[in-house]
């Protein structure tokens, strides 16, 4: 009986992480059909904002109702918060693509995402770090404020994203990907070193600034390597890089946290990102040799 149970959890599981897949890509391509070219990156900055706000909000709105009305309250909340989501977009129409574009081999899209993609993914690491071990990371070092501190990471990737999401399309995307990993680096070194949550706090604040500009940075490299009439299926294979880091990295953190202690999390998280970094500086050299078209 508890094996069936078990069984349902995990079909359950795996449809809502699909749907939360097309919910992410469609809403992508709804906002890239929205406005021209020259503004990809600010819409990707911002369909991602969106997503992180709700995280910045849900920490500690979570706690509040976990205090008040334990699972239950979680679990209604999780089920009206869709329903809330469909209400809004139900009067709204977006573009519809003509059925006459031409189609596109899966080779054609992977050989356009591949590297922008495996430079997200590295650099992504950090997305699963700081969800998971950050607030255990205060919690083991009895600090306060552990919430809080993942909250400082979504606000600043937020604040980031309003003020400097157009970088992207005005100084190109691996350019401004570059100068954020070098930031996101920086701001995780200081969390696995800190002494005190002061100073964790302010290192995830930093790591949140340079993170936010790192997706939509790379995701208009590969939307420049992929043809134009293909864009929501390069950006659905992009995002998807990000699913395979935190589907085979999350244990590999795991492990680290257990093997060598919890600071090695943020540590290794830094490691990645300068390897991110490395991918970066080749796809702007690639760009300074022979840009790529979009079509």
């Amino acid at each position: 009986m508890e094996c069936n149970a078990i069984k349902a959890l995990k079909y359950r599981r795996a449809l809502i992480d699909g749907a939360e897949s097309l919910v992410i890509t469609g809403s992508i391509l709804w906002a890239l059909q929205s406005v021209d070219e020259t503004r990809s990156a600010k819409m990707i900055a911002w369909v991602g904002m969106s997503m992180f706000a709700a995280f910045a909000a849900g920490a500690p709105i979570g706690s509040f109702i976990f205090e008040k009305w334990s699972f239950f309250g979680i679990t209604l909340a999780t089920i009206c918060m869709p329903v809330v989501a469909l209400l809004l977009i139900q009067p709204v129409y977006s573009a519809v693509p003509p059925a006459s574009v031409k189609r596109h081999g899966a080779a054609t899209i992977l050989k356009a995402v591949f590297l922008p993609g495996t430079g997200f993914a590295l650099s992504g690491i950090t997305f699963g770090a700081v969800t998971t071990f950050l607030t255990l990371l205060f919690s083991v070092k009895h600090w306060d404020h552990g919430a809080y501190a993942f909250a400082l990471f979504a606000s600043m990737l937020i604040l980031t994203r309003i003020f400097c999401g157009h970088l992207p399309d005005r100084f190109g995307g691996a350019k401004v990907s570059l100068y954020c990993l070098i930031i996101q680096a920086a701001g995780l070194l200081l969390i696995a070193t800190a002494s005190s949550g002061w100073v964790a706090m302010a290192g995830a604040g930093i790591s949140g600034a340079g993170f936010s500009l790192v997706f939509p940075g790379l995701g208009i490299e590969a939307l420049k390597r992929a043809p134009l009439e293909s864009r929501g299926i390069t950006m659905g294979s992009y995002n998807a890089f990000l699913d395979v880091t935190l589907g085979f990295g999350s244990p590999a953190l795991g492990f680290l946290a257990g093997t060598y202690g919890i600071e090695s999390v943020f540590l290794a998280s830094a490691i990645t990102a300068v390897f991110s970094l490395f991918i970066t500086i080749y796809l702007l050299t690639q760009n300074a040799v022979s840009p790529s078209p979009e079509t």
